[in-house]
């Protein structure tokens, strides 16, 4: 990646959905999201095909080598703080912007109408994480040796 991109990608924070729930692997019960970010997204290499057909714009983008850290403050049965990067990642997706006829110039259709994505494959590797906070969550994954616990939350 040109430096400047690579510089602005590892800048970049993302805020995660506070309030949004989901279940925790292994029955560990539900984690609600009360904060958190990503941060120093880094990507190794980039590799894009077009597939476009007429006015409609069709792209497949592959970023891989990927790398990105978390920072996810939650709560479950009390609060939960996991701190994990995610590294040997790729993300493949594909986009398609329709065309787009306006009244003013019905003749000259434009690639302005909806954003499909049309195809999105991650492949998503954890390879450290830390656990916190007063959640049984924490307390259990504490005693269990991080090699362990990587090779249990395994790929996803």
């Amino acid at each position: 990646l040109p430096s400047a991109l690579q510089t602005w990608l590892e800048g970049l924070i993302v805020p995660l959905p506070v309030g949004k729930r989901g279940e925790l692997p292994l029955g560990l019960g539900n984690l609600t999201l009360t904060g958190g970010h990503c941060w120093n997204l880094q990507v190794g290499y980039v590799e894009s095909k077009d597939m476009s057909n007429g006015t409609t714009l069709h792209f497949d983008v592959k970023l891989m080598d990927v790398e990105v850290k978390c920072n996810i403050e939650g709560f479950n049965e009390g609060d939960l703080q996991i701190n994990l990067t995610m590294g040997r990642s790729s993300l493949d997706a594909a986009v398609r912007f329709d065309p787009y006829t306006s009244s003013v110039a019905p003749d000259y259709p434009v690639p302005l109408g909806g954003m499909n994505m049309t195809n999105c494959v991650a492949d998503l590797v954890v390879t450290d994480i830390e656990f916190a906070g007063t959640s049984p969550v924490a307390g259990g994954a504490g005693g269990i040796p991080k090699e362990m616990l990587l090779g249990l939350i395994g790929n996803f």
